[in-house]
């Protein structure tokens, strides 16, 4: 489904400007490659075999083990410029000496739960910019960290973890629907939520940084959410405001790019809803289309 997702955007993208070509709706893989590819061919004079649309390297004959080997380069790249041992990740990396690195430590879903409960979390409807502004800055602001790294020097080690699963959601959604459908998906797969780390933007990255240089931030990000493996989209509502954010599409991208496994969670009132919605009629292309 990704890939279809991915070559499809990349086709579309690609004959947009050929007027001749025009890509069904119901358009089967097979034909999405071969009108990319033939676009590629007769108006960029590029052909040779099954090419990759990220690089346009020609006769990629498995385009996962491409894909790996492309981000195993991104983090030779990443981590020589830094002059590192790659194995020890970017937090072994000298004040400095990477830009804006993108650290895959998570915190696990049991301290998602104590986050709520200690924060009184439970009886507002703080949405996950107001969290970030009101709770994760304010804990934050002497020392100028993420908070991942804040519970670190306290000594809750057991909260923080390499992620397992990377977070995708708007900001604006309220943080507690967002907490609860996690928690809930640990219960489906019958996960261990002290050993569920989850990669949560607010409490994973430095929230006091900006990006110095968006090249090379992008580039750790892609790595960073390549090497998770998995990610959990969250829809709030379920005709979600998550498509709006421009960063959200960035996040999907770089799920694709890295061959990222992602599942689309709804909480249980939003999927209530969504049912009754189609049992009612609606359409999904059609509110996608408003977008």
């Amino acid at each position: 489904c990704t890939q279809r997702v991915a070559l499809k955007s990349a086709s579309i993208q690609l004959i947009s400007q050929n007027k001749a070509h025009v890509l069904r709706d119901d358009a089967t893989f097979a034909e999405m490659h071969a009108a990319g590819h033939e676009y590629l061919e007769l108006q960029l004079g590029i052909s040779g075999g099954m090419r990759c649309f990220s690089c346009l390297r020609p006769n990629v004959e498995s385009e996962p083990e491409h894909q790996n080997a492309r981000m195993r380069a991104v983090e030779d790249e990443l981590f020589s410029g830094a002059g590192v041992d790659k194995k020890q990740g970017a937090s072994a990396h000298p004040a400095g000496s990477f830009v804006n690195p993108v650290d895959i430590c998570g915190v696990s879903v049991s301290f998602l739960r104590t986050f709520v409960q200690e924060n009184n979390l439970s009886l507002t409807n703080m949405t996950t910019a107001e969290v970030c502004s009101e709770l994760i800055k304010a804990h934050t602001a002497s020392e100028k960290i993420s908070y991942v790294e804040l519970l670190q020097r306290r000594g809750k080690t057991a909260c923080v973890g390499e992620a397992i699963r990377f977070v995708s959601h708007a900001w604006a959604c309220k943080f507690l629907s967002v907490v609860e459908t996690i928690v809930q998906k640990c219960k489906d797969e019958g996960l261990d939520e002290c050993a569920c780390f989850v990669w949560f933007d607010i409490f994973s990255v430095n929230q006091h940084s900006g990006i110095e240089n968006f090249e090379h931030w992008t580039k750790s990000f892609q790595f960073a959410i390549h090497k998770i493996g998995k990610a959990w989209i969250i829809f709030i509502p379920y005709l979600p405001i998550w498509l709006e954010r421009a960063w959200c599409l960035y996040e999907l991208y770089a799920m694709v790019e890295g061959h990222v496994d992602f599942e689309i969670l709804l909480p249980s009132a939003e999927e209530d809803e969504f049912v009754q919605f189609l049992i009612g009629g609606g359409k999904v292309e059609d509110a996608i289309s408003k977008i």
